[in-house]
């Protein structure tokens, strides 16, 4: 009798002991399983934050591309405009200047914008270019147009337009003094009837013998120009190549 109950303890322990493998194992497996969904979930998360990323740097690249491209095409276009306001001081010429940079303005607006912390600094250089050439064709429009008539003159055989040119070539040359220059200035302009009403104000921009100079001489002046915005811009677009991967 006390053998058969000794085989029916061991028999319940035995049994209890598989049962409590089986729940051991099952929780054990579960939590095997769990923590494989999670290591799944976790690497899924991973590949979606550098899916996204990458997604995010190729739109960026692409706007970069499409809005420093159309920046470089009105600088372009704002600096032939400036030009021909410099070199003729025609009317027309100034206000198609005033239109091309009124673009350019906007243009740069989206650059600054869109531009990285490395290309900025060459965009904000290549900007001051911009902004001081377009800054001068306006100031000294209406005495380059003035000096443009003068000069045609002159190859005309106008012997007093020869002369006044001559005057004002040789006080650049001897340093007078700045209120001499404009009084020379005014005398050269007075040549000229319908530059009467604003005589004094373009015969003080005549008077500051660089600005003046730049005026005559406005074929090496504007080569000068033209060789610091290459400059500039050159330095801009070997910024934009290096951020865009295009250098190869």
């Amino acid at each position: 009798m006390m053998q058969i109950v000794k085989t029916e303890i061991v028999v319940a322990v035995i049994g209890a002991v598989g049962v409590t493998g089986t729940i051991v194992g099952t929780v054990v497996g579960a939590r095997f399983q769990a923590n494989g969904g999670h290591a799944q979930a976790a690497a899924a998360r991973a590949a979606a934050n550098t899916a996204a990323r990458a997604a995010w740097h190729q739109t960026m690249r692409d706007l970069r591309w499409t809005v420093l491209s159309a920046y470089l095409r009105a600088a372009a276009e704002a600096d032939e405009a400036d030009e021909a306001a410099h070199r003729t001081g025609a009317p027309a010429d100034v206000e198609a200047a005033k239109k091309s940079f009124h673009a350019y303005r906007l243009a740069y607006a989206e650059a600054e914008l869109i531009a990285s912390d490395a290309v900025l600094p060459a965009l904000t250089m290549l900007n001051e270019r911009l902004q001081a050439s377009h800054l001068q064709a306006l100031q000294r429009a209406l005495a380059a147009a003035a000096i443009r008539e003068l000069q045609d003159r002159r190859r005309l055989g106008d012997s007093a337009a020869s002369h006044s040119l001559l005057r004002l070539e040789e006080g650049m040359d001897q340093g007078f003094a700045q209120m001499e220059m404009v009084d020379l200035g005014r005398d050269v302009l007075r040549l000229l009837p319908e530059t009467s009403e604003r005589l004094y104000r373009i015969s003080i921009i005549l008077s500051f013998p660089r600005t003046c100079d730049e005026i005559i001489n406005c074929t090496s002046a504007a080569e000068a120009r033209s060789d610091l915005l290459a400059i500039d811009r050159t330095r801009l677009v070997n910024v934009i190549r290096t951020e865009l991967g295009t250098t190869a």
